[in-house]
């Protein structure tokens, strides 16, 4: 209902302060309030009207908004005319017929002229297009299409199972066919009921298949350790249902082709007699069967190299130090009330006073118990972080394309101790350098080493902006490692953290705690104590620093657990495969195998024979598969991290593990071998 902003509402100098509700917030914050359009909210010292309520489910580009404000009201008119700021999203609709090169190349040219007019924030700048479908999917495009290949996998490997169902059923019911024939069955009549036979044995599966589909996608999203975004609904849905019964068609006419394609042949009707178990056509299934065994094998470990790899590298995610310790730290996001009026006085009234600081609401956060420390900084690890432009003391002239930049940060005296970050030179700050807001800053190793290598970085000077900026010079008190402070596993860039004291101004803030208590049983205390501080607070984040460390790391993690359960299920299939081979081997041989215990050969020497068919099976495939796999794997290099995609051990593990399997699957009818009655089998013969 309502509208959106119009042109006058979105441009500086400001025009009218109005919202836009989601659907959510508008049900769950204002009960559905058919008449809402027209009426005010307050949205920090601000009132909004409300002038429109959006679609149901839509939620904006970060999937997680509930009022949207024209563009001009997210900063100041400073901000929003400097030039050198690109904190910026843009998004285009392109005309119908134009595509994205003719647009990069119009804006290309722009960018040029820019460059030109502006040569101080503009040089070397350009505009990157990209279609908006690369830029929201990115992060989940890869690891689906990964997933995708794997399920992929386990279809062709359950198909060549089934596809060693009909070898080994045609070359059994030889002598029966052959009998209807005689019988005067036409070809016709028996294809169709080879056909029907094999369509109820699929149907079966087929129904078992989805109705298990529908309880598992709930199950595995309900577990997932990555959160999909509200946009993507995995669901088995008419697409998935039609896929898996055009599969299961094809599996019908593969199950029926093998007998089918070989009615009325001579071999069909020499199976009269009862020697046509040692047939031609018998001996080239046997092979058939071999041939297919070996590659279920070899797709097993391909199989498994991938979730070794997705193993190892979460191994690796679980060590990685990102410089500071998110175990035991809660985390609360605060902005706090602009004015508190003192006897019904005005917010712009001479006696209207400020609210608690941000210093009143450390100290009464010190006094809990259980708490070891606390501090306050402008932004959250992994969050979010604003970007600046510096220049460092003594160094040459940069201009828009080297100048330096650094991810800027104001911090309590507090904040190395509360998130145990260690310092590699100097110290944190003073309580003195705090309280007065002193001009020192620490920074980020990554800074020392671009401009003083070598050099005892205590006591340099940065500041600011360029050359001529009138900011203060910032003279470095401190060095601390490199920081993963705004991504894991790594940052989106290499350019350094700086650190300056907490302005006390400032009304936005993190707040951290560490405890020595679970952090999760001091979420409610913490809150209260701010509640106590002042009721008017606001609290719209909180949780465990370890949390947001967590959720960094879900995809990796989302990749990993759903690649073990495929390989789990290859590994599976491969080994029925490989038992089913040897055990129809060993039917076939029951007459063999008792001439040769009525020879003398022992149980021993039969155990052997039998498992040493299945390994040799098994080698074949995962020598296959290993070789394939040095070349498939390089495609997953960019999902996992600090693992070689061609890692010896992972490919070592992987293999010793479907062999070492497979051979234990294979002791079952081997053991059966080894108890044949040699008078039974004789008798047969």
């Amino acid at each position: 209902m309502g509208r959106t902003f119009s042109p006058d509402e979105d441009r500086v100098p400001l025009g009218d302060a109005v919202a836009v509700l989601s659907d959510a917030a508008w049900k769950s914050r204002f009960g559905g309030d058919a008449n809402i359009v027209g009426k005010h909210m307050q949205l920090d010292e601000h009132t909004y009207t409300i002038i429109g309520v959006a679609p149901a489910g839509f939620l904006g580009l970060t999937d997680q908004a509930e009022v949207w404000v024209p563009f001009v009201m997210a900063g100041s008119a400073e901000e929003l005319g400097d030039r050198g700021t690109r904190g910026f999203r843009v998004l285009a609709r392109l005309r119908s017929g134009v595509h994205v090169e003719q647009a990069q190349a119009e804006l290309d040219g722009i960018s040029s002229r820019l460059a030109r007019s502006y040569s101080a924030t503009n040089e070397a700048r350009g505009v990157e297009v990209s279609p908006l479908e690369r830029e929201v999917l990115s992060d989940f495009r890869k690891p689906l299409l990964v997933l995708l290949a794997a399920v992929g996998f386990v279809l062709l490997i359950a198909c060549t199972n089934v596809a060693n169902l009909p070898l080994a059923r045609s070359e059994a019911r030889r002598h029966e066919i052959a009998m209807r024939m005689a019988l005067g069955a036409g070809r016709r009549r028996l294809i169709r009921q080879l056909i029907a036979e094999s369509a109820v044995l699929v149907a079966f599966g087929c129904a078992a298949g989805i109705a298990c589909a529908f309880y598992a996608i709930r199950v595995l999203m309900s577990a997932s350790p990555m959160q999909l975004p509200t946009y993507i609904h995995p669901s088995v849905d008419a697409a998935v249902i039609l896929f898996t019964i055009l599969v299961c068609a094809v599996v019908t006419l593969a199950l029926s082709l093998t007998p089918a394609t070989q009615i009325g042949s001579a071999g069909f009707e020499d199976s009269l007699n009862q020697n046509s178990g040692r047939s031609t056509s018998g001996r080239r299934g046997a092979r058939l069967q071999d041939v297919l065994a070996v590659a279920e094998v070899s797709l097993s470990v391909l199989l498994l190299i991938g979730a070794g790899l997705a193993i190892r590298s979460l191994q690796h995610l679980a060590a990685i130090n990102p410089g500071y310790d998110p175990n035991h730290v809660v985390n609360f996001r605060i902005s706090l009330p602009e004015f508190q009026l003192s006897g019904g006085a005005a917010a712009d009234q001479p006696d209207s006073k400020v609210v608690v600081a941000a210093n009143d609401i450390l100290g009464r956060i010190h006094v809990l118990p259980s708490v070891e420390s606390a501090a306050i900084a402008t932004d959250t690890p992994l969050i979010g972080s604003s970007a600046i432009f510096y220049t460092a003391e003594g160094q040459p002239p940069m201009n828009a394309h080297t100048m330096p930049r650094a991810y800027f940060h104001r911090v309590s005296g507090d904040f190395f101790r509360t998130l145990h970050t260690r310092f590699l030179f100097g110290r944190g700050f003073t309580e003195h350098e705090t309280r007065n807001n002193a001009n020192v800053a620490i920074v980020t190793q990554n800074l020392v080493r671009r401009f003083w290598l070598g050099q005892d970085p205590l006591g340099k000077r940065i500041k600011v902006g360029g050359v001529k900026s009138t900011r203060p010079w910032l003279t470095i008190v401190g060095v601390i490692g490199d920081l993963k402070y705004r991504s894991l596993p790594a940052n989106p860039t290499a350019d350094p953290d700086l650190f300056q004291v907490f302005n006390e101004r400032s009304r936005d803030f993190s707040l951290f705690v560490r405890t020595a208590t679970p952090p999760e049983t001091m979420l409610a205390t913490i809150r209260h104590a701010l509640r106590q501080a002042d009721p008017a607070i606001t609290i719209y984040h909180s949780g465990t620093l370890e949390e947001l460390v967590r959720a960094e790391t879900s995809r990796p993690r989302f990749l990993g657990w759903l690649m073990g359960i495929f390989a789990a299920m290859a590994l599976l299939l491969a080994v029925i495969g490989v038992y089913g081979v040897i055990s129809y081997g060993v039917s076939r041989r029951t007459r063999e195998i008792g001439l040769r215990m009525a020879l003398g050969a022992d149980r021993r020497k039969m155990l052997r024979l039998v498992v040493g068919r299945g390994v040799a099976l098994l080698g074949c495939g995962a020598l296959l598969g290993a070789a394939a796999g040095a070349g498939v794997t390089r495609l997953i290099a960019a999902l996992v991290y600090d693992v070689s995609p061609t890692d010896p051990l992972t490919f070592a593990a992987a293999t010793a593990l479907l062999v070492a399997v497979g051979a234990l699957a294979c002791l079952v009818p081997a053991s059966r071998a080894s108890r044949i009655d040699p008078a039974t089998a004789l008798r047969q013969e």
